[in-house]
């Protein structure tokens, strides 16, 4: 029996000058699927970002623990999915252009697609952008958020906030 990834202690781990910095509007279901999948990642051992297959039924549990209603897992994984690769990050820069300093702008994921698991269950495959490394590898300081209790938060405001 297959023990769910979200009943081990995720905690995912941030840069600090991204969590500080960083601009983006993600709603609350957003920021618990990409804080999950931070917390898949191992910032000391890894060396580049790697591709990240998640079972449907996993997502749904991340996505049910806010207790909002919603519609069928279809409808909310095709709508997620179609979001989460168009929203983007602007952060902080040293460049500055007319006197002004000039951000940066990257996506959260390279790309989202359907695949099916090792055992044949339907997934998501989650490939963040390469862009976003320094961010989320070869950590010095960082934030460590512990999925557990952001998981029942409601509001995306709140998340932040934690």
């Amino acid at each position: 029996m297959r023990m769910s990834t979200i009943t081990q202690k995720p905690i995912a781990r941030i840069d600090n000058q991204f969590v500080y910095n960083a601009r983006y509007q993600l709603s609350a279901r957003e920021q618990k699927v990409i804080l999950f999948l931070i917390s898949k990642i191992d910032p000391i051992r890894q060396e580049s970002l790697l591709e990240q297959v998640i079972s449907v039924k996993d997502l749904e549990t991340i996505l049910k623990g806010d207790a909002k209603r919603w519609g069928g897992i279809y409808q909310e994984l095709k709508g997620l999915a179609g979001r989460l690769v168009k929203k983007g990050i602007e952060f902080s820069t040293d460049i500055e252009i007319g006197g002004r300093k000039f951000p940066g702008y990257i996506n959260w994921f390279q790309g989202i697609e359907p695949v099916r698991d090792e055992e044949g269950n339907v997934s998501l495959s989650f490939l963040f952008s390469q862009k976003l490394q320094p961010f989320l590898l070869d950590l010095k300081e960082y934030v460590a958020v512990n999925l557990l209790e952001v998981v029942s938060l409601k509001s995306a405001f709140s998340i932040r906030m934690y």
